[in-house]
Protein backbone atom coordinates (compact mmCIF):
# COMPACT_ATOMS: atom_id res chain seq x y z
CA UNK A 1 0.00 0.00 0.00
CA UNK A 2 1.37 3.38 -1.01
CA UNK A 3 0.92 6.53 1.02
CA UNK A 4 -0.78 9.51 -0.53
CA UNK A 5 1.27 12.42 -1.81
CA UNK A 6 0.07 14.55 1.08
CA UNK A 7 1.22 11.87 3.55
CA UNK A 8 4.60 11.63 1.81
CA UNK A 9 4.99 15.38 1.83
CA UNK A 10 4.00 15.47 5.50
CA UNK A 11 6.58 12.79 6.30
CA UNK A 12 9.20 14.76 4.39
CA UNK A 13 8.51 17.65 6.75
CA UNK A 14 7.58 15.72 9.89
CA UNK A 15 10.67 13.45 10.20
CA UNK A 16 13.23 16.28 10.19
CA UNK A 17 10.89 18.29 12.38
CA UNK A 18 10.63 15.41 14.86
CA UNK A 19 14.39 15.10 14.90
CA UNK A 20 14.63 18.84 15.53
CA UNK A 21 12.20 18.48 18.43
CA UNK A 22 14.33 15.67 19.92
CA UNK A 23 17.44 17.79 19.49
CA UNK A 24 15.76 20.82 21.04
CA UNK A 25 14.52 18.69 23.96
CA UNK A 26 18.00 17.30 24.55
CA UNK A 27 19.49 20.77 24.32
CA UNK A 28 16.88 22.08 26.72
CA UNK A 29 17.69 19.33 29.24
CA UNK A 30 21.44 19.90 28.82
CA UNK A 31 21.07 23.66 29.20
CA UNK A 32 18.95 23.17 32.27
CA UNK A 33 21.63 20.91 33.71
CA UNK A 34 24.25 23.49 32.79
CA UNK A 35 22.22 26.18 34.53
CA UNK A 36 22.00 24.01 37.63
CA UNK A 37 25.77 23.47 37.53
CA UNK A 38 26.29 27.19 37.03
CA UNK A 39 24.08 27.96 40.02
CA UNK A 40 25.96 25.39 42.13
CA UNK A 41 29.26 26.80 40.92
CA UNK A 42 28.26 30.34 41.82
CA UNK A 43 26.98 29.11 45.19
CA UNK A 44 30.28 27.33 45.90
CA UNK A 45 32.25 30.39 44.97
CA UNK A 46 30.07 32.56 47.19
CA UNK A 47 30.48 30.11 50.11
CA UNK A 48 34.25 30.08 49.67
CA UNK A 49 34.30 33.85 49.55
CA UNK A 50 32.12 34.04 52.67
CA UNK A 51 34.37 31.56 54.45
CA UNK A 52 37.50 33.49 53.56
CA UNK A 53 35.91 36.72 54.72
CA UNK A 54 34.79 35.14 58.00
CA UNK A 55 38.32 33.73 58.56
CA UNK A 56 39.79 37.16 57.91
CA UNK A 57 37.34 38.91 60.25
CA UNK A 58 37.85 36.25 62.96
CA UNK A 59 41.58 36.81 62.70
CA UNK A 60 41.08 40.58 63.02
CA UNK A 61 38.69 40.20 65.97
CA UNK A 62 41.13 37.76 67.65
CA UNK A 63 43.96 40.27 67.26
CA UNK A 64 41.90 43.14 68.60
CA UNK A 65 40.63 40.99 71.45
CA UNK A 66 44.25 40.11 72.38
CA UNK A 67 45.22 43.76 72.39
CA UNK A 68 42.15 44.56 74.47
CA UNK A 69 43.10 41.86 76.96
CA UNK A 70 46.65 43.25 77.25
CA UNK A 71 45.35 46.81 77.30
CA UNK A 72 48.28 48.35 75.54
CA UNK A 73 47.40 51.03 73.00
CA UNK A 74 43.79 49.86 72.74
CA UNK A 75 41.44 52.68 71.85
CA UNK A 76 37.70 53.18 71.71
CA UNK A 77 37.74 53.24 67.94
CA UNK A 78 39.37 49.84 67.97
CA UNK A 79 36.65 48.59 70.27
CA UNK A 80 34.04 49.94 67.94
CA UNK A 81 35.65 48.18 64.99
CA UNK A 82 35.86 44.97 67.00
CA UNK A 83 32.17 45.12 67.88
CA UNK A 84 31.18 45.80 64.24
CA UNK A 85 33.26 42.93 62.95
CA UNK A 86 31.78 40.52 65.52
CA UNK A 87 28.32 41.55 64.42
CA UNK A 88 29.30 41.08 60.75
CA UNK A 89 30.78 37.68 61.58
CA UNK A 90 27.48 36.59 63.13
CA UNK A 91 25.58 37.83 60.06
CA UNK A 92 27.99 36.21 57.63
CA UNK A 93 27.91 32.94 59.57
CA UNK A 94 24.14 32.72 59.22
CA UNK A 95 24.34 33.44 55.47
CA UNK A 96 27.18 30.92 55.08
CA UNK A 97 25.17 28.15 56.74
CA UNK A 98 22.14 28.89 54.58
CA UNK A 99 24.19 28.80 51.39
CA UNK A 100 25.90 25.58 52.45
CA UNK A 101 22.64 23.62 52.91
CA UNK A 102 23.11 21.85 49.54
CA UNK A 103 26.92 21.70 49.71
CA UNK A 104 28.75 18.38 50.21
CA UNK A 105 30.72 20.16 52.97
CA UNK A 106 27.62 21.19 54.92
CA UNK A 107 28.74 19.27 58.02
CA UNK A 108 32.13 21.00 57.99
CA UNK A 109 30.45 24.37 57.64
CA UNK A 110 28.17 23.60 60.56
CA UNK A 111 31.25 22.66 62.60
CA UNK A 112 32.96 25.87 61.55
CA UNK A 113 29.77 27.74 62.37
CA UNK A 114 29.67 26.26 65.87
CA UNK A 115 33.37 26.96 66.47
CA UNK A 116 32.97 30.49 65.19
CA UNK A 117 29.93 31.07 67.40
CA UNK A 118 31.90 29.81 70.40
CA UNK A 119 34.83 32.05 69.51
CA UNK A 120 32.58 35.11 69.12
CA UNK A 121 30.92 34.40 72.45
CA UNK A 122 34.36 34.12 74.12
CA UNK A 123 35.50 37.27 72.37
CA UNK A 124 32.42 39.13 73.55
CA UNK A 125 33.04 37.91 77.09
CA UNK A 126 36.43 39.63 77.05
CA UNK A 127 34.74 42.98 76.84
CA UNK A 128 33.50 42.59 80.42
CA UNK A 129 36.96 42.30 81.89
CA UNK A 130 38.67 45.18 83.56
CA UNK A 131 41.22 46.92 81.44
CA UNK A 132 43.62 47.05 84.40
CA UNK A 133 44.12 43.32 84.45
CA UNK A 134 47.75 42.44 84.93
CA UNK A 135 49.95 40.95 82.31
CA UNK A 136 49.75 37.47 83.63
CA UNK A 137 46.02 37.32 83.38
CA UNK A 138 46.23 38.69 79.83
CA UNK A 139 48.72 36.02 78.89
CA UNK A 140 46.46 33.40 80.44
CA UNK A 141 43.49 34.78 78.48
CA UNK A 142 45.45 34.67 75.24
CA UNK A 143 46.40 31.10 75.91
CA UNK A 144 42.74 30.34 76.61
CA UNK A 145 41.53 32.03 73.37
CA UNK A 146 44.24 30.62 71.13
CA UNK A 147 42.83 27.04 70.90
CA UNK A 148 39.37 28.43 70.18
CA UNK A 149 40.78 30.60 67.40
CA UNK A 150 42.78 27.72 65.99
CA UNK A 151 39.69 25.47 66.10
CA UNK A 152 37.80 28.07 64.07
CA UNK A 153 40.60 28.36 61.52
CA UNK A 154 40.92 24.56 61.21
CA UNK A 155 37.15 24.14 60.74
CA UNK A 156 37.08 26.89 58.17
CA UNK A 157 40.06 25.42 56.31
CA UNK A 158 38.51 21.95 56.29
CA UNK A 159 35.21 23.32 54.93
CA UNK A 160 37.01 25.43 52.34
CA UNK A 161 39.16 22.53 51.20
CA UNK A 162 36.16 20.30 50.63
CA UNK A 163 34.19 23.16 48.99
CA UNK A 164 37.13 23.92 46.71
CA UNK A 165 37.12 20.34 45.52
CA UNK A 166 33.40 20.61 44.88
CA UNK A 167 34.00 23.91 43.08
CA UNK A 168 36.70 22.38 40.88
CA UNK A 169 34.44 19.40 40.03
CA UNK A 170 31.61 21.80 39.14
CA UNK A 171 33.90 23.83 36.89
CA UNK A 172 35.03 20.68 35.11
CA UNK A 173 31.42 19.41 34.80
CA UNK A 174 30.30 22.77 33.41
CA UNK A 175 33.08 22.69 30.84
CA UNK A 176 32.18 19.13 29.84
CA UNK A 177 28.50 20.08 29.62
CA UNK A 178 29.22 23.06 27.34
CA UNK A 179 31.43 20.87 25.15
CA UNK A 180 28.64 18.24 25.01
CA UNK A 181 26.11 20.89 24.02
CA UNK A 182 28.34 22.13 21.21
CA UNK A 183 28.89 18.58 19.98
CA UNK A 184 25.16 17.85 20.23
CA UNK A 185 24.27 20.91 18.17
CA UNK A 186 26.86 20.10 15.51
CA UNK A 187 25.95 16.42 15.28
CA UNK A 188 22.20 17.07 15.43
CA UNK A 189 22.35 19.70 12.68
CA UNK A 190 24.51 17.48 10.49
CA UNK A 191 22.28 14.44 11.03
CA UNK A 192 19.16 16.52 10.35
CA UNK A 193 20.55 17.86 7.08
CA UNK A 194 21.63 14.38 5.96
CA UNK A 195 18.22 12.91 6.85
CA UNK A 196 16.35 15.70 5.04
CA UNK A 197 18.50 15.25 1.92
CA UNK A 198 18.01 11.47 1.97
CA UNK A 199 14.24 11.81 2.38
CA UNK A 200 14.10 14.38 -0.42
CA UNK A 201 16.11 12.12 -2.73
CA UNK A 202 13.91 9.10 -1.98
CA UNK A 203 10.75 11.18 -2.37
CA UNK A 204 11.97 12.79 -5.59
CA UNK A 205 13.12 9.53 -7.13
CA UNK A 206 9.83 7.73 -6.51
CA UNK A 207 7.62 10.66 -7.55
CA UNK A 208 9.72 11.61 -10.59
CA UNK A 209 9.72 8.04 -11.93
CA UNK A 210 5.97 7.67 -11.51
CA UNK A 211 5.29 11.11 -12.99
CA UNK A 212 7.48 10.29 -16.01
CA UNK A 213 5.45 7.11 -16.57
CA UNK A 214 2.23 9.10 -16.20
CA UNK A 215 3.37 11.71 -18.72
CA UNK A 216 4.39 8.98 -21.15
CA UNK A 217 0.93 7.42 -20.88
CA UNK A 218 -0.67 10.84 -21.37
CA UNK A 219 1.35 11.28 -24.57
CA UNK A 220 0.15 7.87 -25.80
CA UNK A 221 -3.52 8.67 -25.09
CA UNK A 222 -4.34 10.77 -28.21
CA UNK A 223 -2.39 8.33 -30.40
CA UNK A 224 -4.33 5.34 -29.13
CA UNK A 225 -1.12 3.51 -28.23
CA UNK A 226 -0.91 0.82 -25.54
CA UNK A 227 -0.14 2.10 -22.02
CA UNK A 228 2.77 0.90 -19.88
CA UNK A 229 2.18 -1.26 -16.78
CA UNK A 230 -0.17 0.26 -14.18
CA UNK A 231 1.56 2.35 -11.53
CA UNK A 232 -0.57 0.92 -8.73
CA UNK A 233 -0.93 2.41 -5.28
CA UNK A 234 -3.63 4.51 -3.67
CA UNK A 235 -1.81 7.83 -3.81
CA UNK A 236 -2.86 10.69 -6.06
CA UNK A 237 -0.52 9.61 -8.88
CA UNK A 238 -1.93 6.09 -8.79
CA UNK A 239 -5.47 7.49 -8.83
CA UNK A 240 -4.58 9.81 -11.72
CA UNK A 241 -3.13 6.82 -13.59
CA UNK A 242 -6.44 4.99 -13.08
CA UNK A 243 -8.38 8.02 -14.31
CA UNK A 244 -6.11 8.25 -17.36
CA UNK A 245 -6.63 4.56 -18.12
CA UNK A 246 -10.39 4.97 -17.73
CA UNK A 247 -10.27 7.95 -20.08
CA UNK A 248 -8.24 5.91 -22.56
CA UNK A 249 -10.79 3.10 -22.40
CA UNK A 250 -13.70 5.51 -22.87
CA UNK A 251 -11.86 7.28 -25.70
CA UNK A 252 -11.25 3.95 -27.39
CA UNK A 253 -14.93 3.08 -27.01
CA UNK A 254 -15.86 6.51 -28.38
CA UNK A 255 -13.59 5.91 -31.35
CA UNK A 256 -15.29 2.59 -31.96
CA UNK A 257 -18.70 4.26 -31.77
CA UNK A 258 -17.48 7.04 -34.03
CA UNK A 259 -16.22 4.47 -36.49
CA UNK A 260 -19.49 2.56 -36.28
CA UNK A 261 -21.55 5.70 -36.84
CA UNK A 262 -19.39 6.91 -39.71
CA UNK A 263 -19.45 3.53 -41.41
CA UNK A 264 -23.23 3.19 -41.05
CA UNK A 265 -24.31 6.74 -41.84
CA UNK A 266 -26.40 6.94 -45.02
CA UNK A 267 -24.36 9.91 -46.22
CA UNK A 268 -20.72 10.16 -47.28
CA UNK A 269 -18.48 11.18 -44.38
CA UNK A 270 -14.78 11.94 -44.20
CA UNK A 271 -12.69 12.90 -41.18
CA UNK A 272 -10.11 15.57 -41.95
CA UNK A 273 -6.89 16.34 -40.13
CA UNK A 274 -5.80 19.77 -39.00
CA UNK A 275 -4.01 20.19 -42.34
CA UNK A 276 -7.17 19.27 -44.26
CA UNK A 277 -6.10 15.81 -45.43
CA UNK A 278 -8.52 12.89 -45.27
CA UNK A 279 -7.86 10.48 -42.38
CA UNK A 280 -10.90 8.22 -42.52
CA UNK A 281 -13.95 7.65 -44.76
CA UNK A 282 -17.08 5.53 -44.59
CA UNK A 283 -18.43 3.07 -47.19
CA UNK A 284 -20.82 5.72 -48.59
CA UNK A 285 -17.77 7.84 -49.40
CA UNK A 286 -16.14 4.93 -51.19
CA UNK A 287 -19.31 4.28 -53.17
CA UNK A 288 -19.75 7.94 -54.09
CA UNK A 289 -16.26 8.32 -55.55
CA UNK A 290 -15.62 4.68 -56.55
CA UNK A 291 -12.40 4.61 -54.48
CA UNK A 292 -11.11 2.30 -51.75
CA UNK A 293 -10.48 3.66 -48.26
CA UNK A 294 -6.70 3.65 -48.59
CA UNK A 295 -6.99 5.65 -51.83
CA UNK A 296 -8.49 8.59 -49.88
CA UNK A 297 -5.64 8.87 -47.36
CA UNK A 298 -3.66 12.12 -47.60
CA UNK A 299 -6.06 13.50 -50.24
CA UNK A 300 -7.78 16.84 -49.81
CA UNK A 301 -11.35 17.81 -50.68
CA UNK A 302 -10.01 19.86 -53.58
CA UNK A 303 -8.66 16.61 -55.05
CA UNK A 304 -12.19 15.18 -55.17
CA UNK A 305 -14.44 18.20 -55.78
CA UNK A 306 -14.33 21.16 -58.16
CA UNK A 307 -13.43 23.81 -55.58
CA UNK A 308 -12.41 27.11 -57.15
CA UNK A 309 -11.42 28.75 -53.86
CA UNK A 310 -10.85 27.04 -50.50
CA UNK A 311 -12.32 30.12 -48.81
CA UNK A 312 -15.72 29.16 -50.22
CA UNK A 313 -15.88 26.31 -47.70
CA UNK A 314 -17.18 27.91 -44.50
CA UNK A 315 -17.69 25.54 -41.52
CA UNK A 316 -21.37 24.84 -40.98
CA UNK A 317 -22.48 26.38 -44.31
CA UNK A 318 -23.73 23.98 -47.04
CA UNK A 319 -22.23 24.41 -50.48
CA UNK A 320 -23.10 22.63 -53.75
CA UNK A 321 -20.10 21.36 -55.69
CA UNK A 322 -19.69 19.02 -58.70
CA UNK A 323 -17.26 16.11 -58.55
CA UNK A 324 -13.85 16.58 -60.09
CA UNK A 325 -14.61 13.58 -62.27
CA UNK A 326 -16.78 15.38 -64.81
CA UNK A 327 -17.72 12.17 -66.58
CA UNK A 328 -19.68 11.01 -63.51
CA UNK A 329 -22.02 13.99 -63.82
CA UNK A 330 -22.54 13.95 -60.06
CA UNK A 331 -22.84 16.86 -57.64
CA UNK A 332 -22.80 16.89 -53.86
CA UNK A 333 -23.86 19.21 -51.06
CA UNK A 334 -20.85 19.62 -48.78
CA UNK A 335 -21.00 20.65 -45.10
CA UNK A 336 -17.85 20.85 -43.00
CA UNK A 337 -18.06 20.79 -39.19
CA UNK A 338 -15.15 21.58 -36.87
CA UNK A 339 -14.43 19.66 -33.66
CA UNK A 340 -11.27 21.16 -32.16
CA UNK A 341 -8.40 20.36 -34.53
CA UNK A 342 -10.48 17.78 -36.39
CA UNK A 343 -12.98 18.45 -39.16
CA UNK A 344 -15.80 16.24 -40.38
CA UNK A 345 -16.91 16.62 -43.99
CA UNK A 346 -20.43 15.40 -44.85
CA UNK A 347 -21.48 14.99 -48.49
CA UNK A 348 -24.94 14.26 -49.85
CA UNK A 349 -25.40 13.20 -53.46
CA UNK A 350 -27.74 15.85 -54.86
CA UNK A 351 -27.55 14.76 -58.47
CA UNK A 352 -31.19 13.60 -58.45
CA UNK A 353 -32.30 16.67 -56.51
CA UNK A 354 -30.72 18.97 -59.05
CA UNK A 355 -32.40 16.96 -61.79
CA UNK A 356 -35.74 17.40 -60.00
CA UNK A 357 -35.11 21.12 -59.71
CA UNK A 358 -34.49 21.29 -63.43
CA UNK A 359 -37.72 19.39 -64.06
CA UNK A 360 -39.58 21.74 -61.73
CA UNK A 361 -38.22 24.76 -63.52
CA UNK A 362 -39.23 23.21 -66.81
CA UNK A 363 -42.68 22.51 -65.40
CA UNK A 364 -43.05 26.07 -64.18
CA UNK A 365 -41.92 27.37 -67.54
CA UNK A 366 -44.46 25.10 -69.19
CA UNK A 367 -47.19 26.28 -66.80
CA UNK A 368 -46.26 29.89 -67.37
CA UNK A 369 -46.07 29.77 -71.15
CA UNK A 370 -48.11 26.77 -72.25
CA UNK A 371 -51.01 27.05 -69.78
CA UNK A 372 -51.36 30.62 -68.56
CA UNK A 373 -51.25 32.19 -72.00
CA UNK A 374 -54.04 29.95 -73.47
CA UNK A 375 -56.11 30.32 -70.31
CA UNK A 376 -55.84 34.09 -70.52
CA UNK A 377 -57.14 33.90 -74.07
CA UNK A 378 -59.96 31.60 -72.99
CA UNK A 379 -60.84 34.01 -70.17
CA UNK A 380 -60.98 36.94 -72.59
CA UNK A 381 -63.15 34.94 -75.02
CA UNK A 382 -65.55 33.94 -72.24
CA UNK A 383 -65.82 37.57 -71.18
CA UNK A 384 -66.76 38.58 -74.72
CA UNK A 385 -69.32 35.76 -75.00
CA UNK A 386 -70.91 36.65 -71.65
CA UNK A 387 -71.14 40.32 -72.75
CA UNK A 388 -73.10 39.21 -75.91
CA UNK A 389 -70.54 40.28 -78.44
CA UNK A 390 -71.14 37.07 -80.36
CA UNK A 391 -74.89 37.13 -79.84
CA UNK A 392 -77.35 36.66 -77.02
CA UNK A 393 -77.20 33.46 -74.97
CA UNK A 394 -79.96 31.66 -73.20
CA UNK A 395 -80.07 31.60 -69.43
CA UNK A 396 -78.58 28.09 -69.36
CA UNK A 397 -75.82 29.24 -71.67
CA UNK A 398 -74.98 32.16 -69.38
CA UNK A 399 -74.82 29.81 -66.45
CA UNK A 400 -72.41 27.53 -68.28
CA UNK A 401 -70.29 30.50 -69.29
CA UNK A 402 -70.23 31.68 -65.66
CA UNK A 403 -69.10 28.27 -64.44
CA UNK A 404 -66.44 28.19 -67.14
CA UNK A 405 -65.19 31.63 -66.10
CA UNK A 406 -64.92 30.56 -62.45
CA UNK A 407 -63.01 27.45 -63.49
CA UNK A 408 -60.60 29.53 -65.57
CA UNK A 409 -60.20 31.99 -62.67
CA UNK A 410 -59.31 29.13 -60.31
CA UNK A 411 -56.81 27.74 -62.79
CA UNK A 412 -55.19 31.17 -63.24
CA UNK A 413 -55.12 31.70 -59.46
CA UNK A 414 -53.44 28.33 -58.96
CA UNK A 415 -50.92 29.05 -61.74
CA UNK A 416 -50.11 32.50 -60.30
CA UNK A 417 -49.66 31.03 -56.82
CA UNK A 418 -47.36 28.33 -58.18
CA UNK A 419 -45.30 30.95 -59.97
CA UNK A 420 -45.12 33.07 -56.82
CA UNK A 421 -43.87 30.11 -54.80
CA UNK A 422 -41.30 29.32 -57.47
CA UNK A 423 -40.03 32.89 -57.33
CA UNK A 424 -39.82 32.86 -53.52
CA UNK A 425 -38.06 29.47 -53.42
CA UNK A 426 -35.64 30.44 -56.18
CA UNK A 427 -32.11 31.62 -55.46
CA UNK A 428 -32.74 34.78 -57.46
CA UNK A 429 -35.60 35.92 -55.19
CA UNK A 430 -34.75 39.31 -53.70
CA UNK A 431 -36.76 41.64 -51.49
CA UNK A 432 -36.75 45.37 -52.10
CA UNK A 433 -36.76 46.30 -48.46
CA UNK A 434 -36.87 49.85 -47.15
CA UNK A 435 -38.46 51.81 -44.34
CA UNK A 436 -42.22 51.93 -44.97
CA UNK A 437 -45.29 53.29 -43.20
CA UNK A 438 -47.45 50.29 -42.35
CA UNK A 439 -50.58 52.46 -42.73
CA UNK A 440 -49.86 52.93 -46.44
CA UNK A 441 -49.62 49.16 -46.94
CA UNK A 442 -52.86 48.61 -45.01
CA UNK A 443 -54.68 51.23 -47.08
CA UNK A 444 -53.63 49.56 -50.35
CA UNK A 445 -54.70 46.12 -49.09
CA UNK A 446 -58.08 47.40 -47.87
CA UNK A 447 -58.67 49.20 -51.14
CA UNK A 448 -57.97 45.97 -53.06
CA UNK A 449 -60.34 43.88 -50.90
CA UNK A 450 -63.08 46.43 -50.29
CA UNK A 451 -65.21 45.37 -53.26
CA UNK A 452 -65.00 41.69 -52.24
CA UNK A 453 -66.09 42.62 -48.70
CA UNK A 454 -69.12 44.55 -49.98
CA UNK A 455 -70.16 41.65 -52.18
CA UNK A 456 -69.96 39.29 -49.18
CA UNK A 457 -71.66 41.74 -46.79
CA UNK A 458 -68.61 41.84 -44.52
CA UNK A 459 -67.57 45.02 -42.71
CA UNK A 460 -63.88 46.01 -42.85
CA UNK A 461 -62.37 48.02 -40.01
CA UNK A 462 -58.83 49.29 -39.72
CA UNK A 463 -57.00 50.48 -36.59
CA UNK A 464 -53.49 51.12 -37.79
CA UNK A 465 -50.76 52.60 -35.63
CA UNK A 466 -48.50 55.24 -37.10
CA UNK A 467 -45.55 52.85 -37.31
CA UNK A 468 -42.52 52.40 -39.53
CA UNK A 469 -40.87 49.05 -40.27
CA UNK A 470 -38.21 47.70 -42.61
CA UNK A 471 -39.85 45.61 -45.33
CA UNK A 472 -40.74 45.13 -49.02
CA UNK A 473 -43.96 47.12 -49.32
CA UNK A 474 -45.37 45.27 -52.36
CA UNK A 475 -44.84 41.86 -50.73
CA UNK A 476 -46.40 43.02 -47.45
CA UNK A 477 -49.42 44.30 -49.35
CA UNK A 478 -49.65 40.87 -51.02
CA UNK A 479 -49.63 39.17 -47.59
CA UNK A 480 -52.28 41.55 -46.24
CA UNK A 481 -54.54 41.04 -49.26
CA UNK A 482 -54.26 37.27 -48.88
CA UNK A 483 -55.04 37.35 -45.13
CA UNK A 484 -57.93 39.84 -45.49
CA UNK A 485 -59.36 37.88 -48.45
CA UNK A 486 -59.25 34.66 -46.35
CA UNK A 487 -60.98 36.44 -43.45
CA UNK A 488 -63.75 37.62 -45.78
CA UNK A 489 -64.19 34.08 -47.17
CA UNK A 490 -64.79 32.62 -43.72
CA UNK A 491 -67.02 35.45 -42.43
CA UNK A 492 -70.80 35.63 -42.55
CA UNK A 493 -72.69 38.68 -43.82
CA UNK A 494 -72.78 41.39 -41.17
CA UNK A 495 -69.63 40.19 -39.40
CA UNK A 496 -66.57 42.41 -38.95
CA UNK A 497 -63.01 41.87 -40.17
CA UNK A 498 -60.63 44.08 -38.19
CA UNK A 499 -57.10 44.98 -39.31
CA UNK A 500 -54.68 46.57 -36.77
CA UNK A 501 -50.98 47.10 -36.06
CA UNK A 502 -48.99 47.58 -32.86
CA UNK A 503 -45.40 48.14 -31.80
CA UNK A 504 -43.80 45.34 -29.79
CA UNK A 505 -40.37 45.33 -28.11
CA UNK A 506 -38.25 44.96 -31.25
CA UNK A 507 -40.79 44.40 -34.02
CA UNK A 508 -44.09 45.55 -35.50
CA UNK A 509 -47.08 43.20 -35.26
CA UNK A 510 -49.94 43.33 -37.79
CA UNK A 511 -53.20 41.46 -37.03
CA UNK A 512 -56.19 40.45 -39.17
CA UNK A 513 -59.10 39.37 -36.97
CA UNK A 514 -62.34 37.76 -38.15
CA UNK A 515 -65.48 36.45 -36.44
CA UNK A 516 -65.68 33.21 -38.38
CA UNK A 517 -65.89 29.63 -37.19
CA UNK A 518 -62.30 29.39 -35.95
CA UNK A 519 -59.54 26.84 -36.62
CA UNK A 520 -59.03 23.55 -34.73
CA UNK A 521 -55.87 23.51 -32.61
CA UNK A 522 -54.34 20.57 -34.47
CA UNK A 523 -54.60 22.49 -37.78
CA UNK A 524 -53.04 25.81 -36.70
CA UNK A 525 -49.55 24.80 -37.81
CA UNK A 526 -50.56 22.74 -40.84
CA UNK A 527 -52.55 25.48 -42.57
CA UNK A 528 -49.31 27.28 -43.42
CA UNK A 529 -48.16 24.29 -45.46
CA UNK A 530 -48.78 23.95 -49.18
CA UNK A 531 -52.12 22.65 -50.48
CA UNK A 532 -53.51 22.33 -46.94
CA UNK A 533 -56.99 23.55 -46.05
CA UNK A 534 -59.01 23.18 -42.86
CA UNK A 535 -61.55 20.86 -44.47
CA UNK A 536 -62.35 19.34 -47.87
CA UNK A 537 -65.59 21.36 -48.03
CA UNK A 538 -63.57 24.59 -48.02
CA UNK A 539 -61.84 23.51 -51.20
CA UNK A 540 -65.17 22.90 -52.91
CA UNK A 541 -67.16 25.87 -51.58
CA UNK A 542 -64.50 28.56 -51.41
CA UNK A 543 -62.42 27.49 -54.40
CA UNK A 544 -59.03 28.06 -52.73
CA UNK A 545 -55.74 26.68 -54.03
CA UNK A 546 -54.31 25.96 -50.56
CA UNK A 547 -51.17 27.96 -51.38
CA UNK A 548 -52.10 31.41 -50.06
CA UNK A 549 -50.93 30.96 -46.46
CA UNK A 550 -47.83 29.08 -47.60
CA UNK A 551 -46.93 32.11 -49.76
CA UNK A 552 -47.58 34.45 -46.81
CA UNK A 553 -45.31 32.41 -44.56
CA UNK A 554 -42.54 32.31 -47.18
CA UNK A 555 -42.69 36.12 -47.63
CA UNK A 556 -42.68 36.91 -43.89
CA UNK A 557 -39.89 34.39 -43.22
CA UNK A 558 -37.82 36.00 -45.99
CA UNK A 559 -38.17 39.30 -44.06
CA UNK A 560 -36.74 37.65 -40.93
CA UNK A 561 -40.14 37.81 -39.24
CA UNK A 562 -42.68 35.26 -38.07
CA UNK A 563 -46.34 34.48 -38.74
CA UNK A 564 -49.00 32.61 -36.79
CA UNK A 565 -52.65 32.37 -35.82
CA UNK A 566 -54.65 32.55 -32.58
CA UNK A 567 -58.09 31.01 -32.77
CA UNK A 568 -61.02 29.68 -30.77
CA UNK A 569 -63.67 27.49 -32.33
CA UNK A 570 -66.91 29.42 -32.82
CA UNK A 571 -65.30 32.77 -31.92
CA UNK A 572 -63.08 33.53 -34.91
CA UNK A 573 -59.39 33.68 -35.73
CA UNK A 574 -56.63 36.28 -35.56
CA UNK A 575 -53.83 35.91 -38.09
CA UNK A 576 -50.73 37.91 -37.16
CA UNK A 577 -47.25 38.51 -38.47
CA UNK A 578 -44.28 40.43 -37.10
CA UNK A 579 -41.77 42.50 -39.06
CA UNK A 580 -38.36 43.83 -37.99
CA UNK A 581 -38.01 47.52 -37.26
CA UNK A 582 -34.40 47.92 -38.35
CA UNK A 583 -32.41 46.93 -41.44
CA UNK A 584 -29.89 44.75 -39.58
CA UNK A 585 -32.52 42.56 -37.91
Amino acid sequence: MRFSLSAKTLSLIAVPLLMDLVLIGTLFFSLRRADELSVALNSSRTIVEKTDRIRSMVSDVALLTTRKSIGMGYTKSMEKVRQQQMNEIESELGLMVRLAQNSPAVSHYKTAYAASREAIDRFRAVTDRDNSTDIFEAVHLVKELTPIYQNVMQSMDAANELESKTLQAAVESEAEMRSSIRNLITCGFTANVILAVLLALVFQRGIARRLATLMDNAARLPKGERFSAPLGGDDEIGQLDNVLRTAAFELNEARKKERFLIENMPIALARLSEEGTIEMVNPEMEELFYLAEQDFLDLKLSDLLQIKDEREIVPGKPIELPLKDKESGKSVELVVKEFGNTKLAAMIDITERLAMQRLRRQFVAMVSHDLRTPLTSVQASLDMVSEGIFGELSEDGLKQIDRAERSVDRMLLLINDLLDLEKIDGASFNLSRSKIRIKDALDQALEATNMRAKESGVILKCKPQEAICFADKERIVQVLINLIDNAIKFSQPGQVVEVSSEYLKDSLEVRVKDQGRGIPEEMREQIFERFVQVSKEDKKKRHGSGLGLAICKAIITSHGGEIGVDSKLGEGSTFWFRLPLEENV
